[in-house]
């Protein structure tokens, strides 16, 4: 199922009310997705300015189930455009797993995609530092290039380089896309 929860009151209210309430037999094979317009606390956002109280009522609803608290795990819009991301995506959804069901499979899926991806992404450069790194070489070669003519092999790795900055740029720029909010006064 499902869910987009209302932002605004009374709606809020009855929304929360009916999650609450909602009676699911253990023996059913069930999913809950959606954007509940809750957070399970101030941490969970990308901004500063949750409420405690809203916290707390959606901390409250069980739905028959503990729901466990984990880490955050944020998936990086940018990491597609980096050539391994989809290697490791695929080579963890080809896994098997062992699972009673297909929604556990699911969940055992999704939980060692994220250990993967998170020992991955700390491997990843720094990209501040890899886009500076490219820049002072760039800088040396075509310094290099005003006192005299560049080799062959100079002249190919410096656009090697200027190719390999640019798609760093169009991470750094999507990394950046994806965190930045719009407050409007």
């Amino acid at each position: 199922m499902v869910v987009y929860g209302p932002c605004r009151q009374p709606a809020r209210d009855i929304f929360v009310n009916w999650l609450y309430n909602l009676v699911i037999d253990e023996e059913d094979l069930w999913l809950l997705i959606g954007d509940f317009n809750f957070y399970r606390s101030d941490m969970n956002r990308y901004i500063p300015g949750s409420n405690f109280n809203d916290s707390l009522v959606f901390n409250n609803i069980q739905i028959g189930i503990r729901i466990p608290k984990t880490n955050i795990f944020r998936f990086e819009n940018y990491w597609f455009n980096h050539p391994r991301c989809m290697e490791h995506i695929v080579n963890v959804w080809n896994t098997s797993v062992r699972s009673r069901n297909s929604g556990h499979a699911i969940n055992e899926k999704l939980k060692l995609l994220r250990r993967v991806l998170k020992r991955w992404a700390k491997n990843l450069s720094n990209l501040s530092l890899l886009i500076s790194n490219c820049n002072l070489t760039i800088a040396f070669f075509d310094k290099l290039e005003e006192i005299r003519d560049l080799l062959p092999h100079e002249a190919i790795f410096r656009k090697f380089i200027k190719s390999h900055i640019l798609n760093q740029l169009a991470m750094q720029n999507e990394y950046w896309r994806q965190r930045y909010t719009q407050t409007v006064v």
